[in-house]
């Protein structure tokens, strides 16, 4: 019983794997950055350099650093710069910058940026393109966690049937966006509202399992980069079961925001703010079947979010007294990320070499069903006793819905809290 509190036994890798959060850290980071302002013949102009110097030191805790003695050290250093100008009388204003990046790594990037505004008294509307970086955290390149279930992917793998895993690459974002910002309805409604796309190269996925014994049955990973797998893993030949990050050829993503502010008079205002996101996988795309199993699936790219979620809150303050109502609604989703599963039953989907059925274990974890899917709703109350004095309280959930928000953890139901502030200046 007490070794339960301390390790768990995996079958997988025949051996107990280390469950305790012993993590360590000794870890520097040095930043600098000069920036300049101007304008110049109508011209607003931004310029300025930055430098970051990360010297990552796990101690051996979570770090392929070798027990601390070969702390991990990245340098990188860019250049921005942004152009703005109005054109003449018009309301339009155009807006360019660009940013360069030399990573220790992955060398130089450089990504550009654009936009046209035109401005109409209160109200701004914009049109903009954006191209971005992402490159791979140290934790993608050089994790080591659980005893090596989880390893970083700065060299890549080698299966034992010949097949490799490639090295992560910078993942780079192009984006196109409109939106519009305003205030309509005699200056009572205030509007903040946005469209965008997505195009993704080389997306860096969550956790992906690229071993199994249920999703690649007798193929285990044998190499990362030329180090063999004994070496990382004391005792281990071949890793029979392994996550790590990976390289998506291409993803889209995709989706809108709208934030709405009204104010009816000076006591009483209501805001709504409304997100959609979704994503796009080409499934029939072999390249972007990265734990090996032939096929497509919810097992190779887990976006683990909601597509809708929705707040509506009203405030209103009369004299000494204010308060508020407000309500969340989060669409239910599913959420995949190594042994943790909350998913609605599909049980065509093999997860952890079990099928996805509510209620039941996925693999070695027990799937309470997807998160979200509640309508949550708040109520607060105060009373500003005296200039100094307020207090106030509040009920989180009133109707005591089933508030999933985390994989693995109970859910939240009703709470209660009282407040009693006291202003000293």
């Amino acid at each position: 019983m007490k070794r339960s509190f301390h390790t768990a036994w995996s079958a997988a890798l025949n051996r107990d794997i280390n469950r305790e959060s012993n993590f360590k850290d000794d870890s520097r980071r040095w930043n600098a950055e000069a920036q300049y302002n101007n304008t110049w013949a109508g011209f607003n102009v931004t310029g300025g350099v930055q430098f970051q110097s990360d010297m990552a030191n796990s101690k051996g805790t979570y770090l392929l650093d070798n027990g601390g003695q070969d702390p991990i050290n990245l340098d990188q250093f860019g250049f921005y710069g942004q152009v703005e100008k109005g054109i003449g009388e018009t309301g339009l204003e155009l807006i360019a910058a660009a940013r360069g990046d030399d990573h220790e790594l992955y060398g130089f990037n450089f990504v550009p940026k654009g936009g046209l505004l035109y401005h109409r008294g209160s109200n701004t509307w914009r049109v903009t393109y954006g191209k971005g970086i992402s490159s791979p955290s140290i934790l993608n390149l050089s994790a080591n966690i659980f005893g090596g279930l989880v390893l970083g992917n700065g060299e890549g793998f080698t299966r034992s049937n010949g097949t490799k895993i490639n090295p992560l690459e910078v993942e780079t974002i192009q984006t196109i966006e409109a939106g519009y910002k305003g205030v309509v309805a005699n200056n009572k409604l205030y509007i903040d509202s946005n469209v965008y796309y997505n195009f993704h190269e080389n997306f860096i996925s969550p956790l992906t399992f690229i071993a199994h014994p249920a999703l690649t049955p007798g193929v285990t990973v044998t190499q990362r980069g030329d180090t063999p797998i004994g070496e990382i893993i004391p005792g281990a030949s071949a890793a029979a079961v392994l996550l790590t990050y990976v390289n998506f050829g291409e993803v889209q993503t995709y989706g809108f925001d709208l934030g709405l502010n009204y104010y009816f008079n000076n006591n009483i205002s209501a805001r709504l703010n409304y997100s959609f996101f979704d994503f796009s996988l080409d499934e029939s795309d072999p390249n972007n079947d990265f734990n090996g199993d032939q096929k497509v699936d919810a097992n190779d790219l887990p976006i683990n979010t909601t597509k809708h979620k929705m707040n509506v809150a009203v405030n209103a303050a009369k004299d000494k007294w204010f308060g508020m109502v407000g309500v969340r609604w989060i669409d239910e989703y599913d959420f995949f990320s190594g042994i943790n599963v909350a998913a609605k039953t599909n049980t065509n989907l093999i997860y952890n070499g079990s099928p996805v059925v509510e209620g039941q274990r996925v693999g070695r974890d027990l799937n309470e069903g997807p998160l979200g899917g509640y309508v949550n709703v708040d109520l607060s109350l105060g009373y500003r006793i005296t200039q100094k004095f307020t207090v106030s309280g509040q009920v989180i959930n009133l109707f005591d819905s089933e508030v999933r928000d985390f994989v693995a953890s109970p859910s939240i139901g009703r709470l209660f809290s009282t407040e009693l502030k006291v202003t000293i200046f």
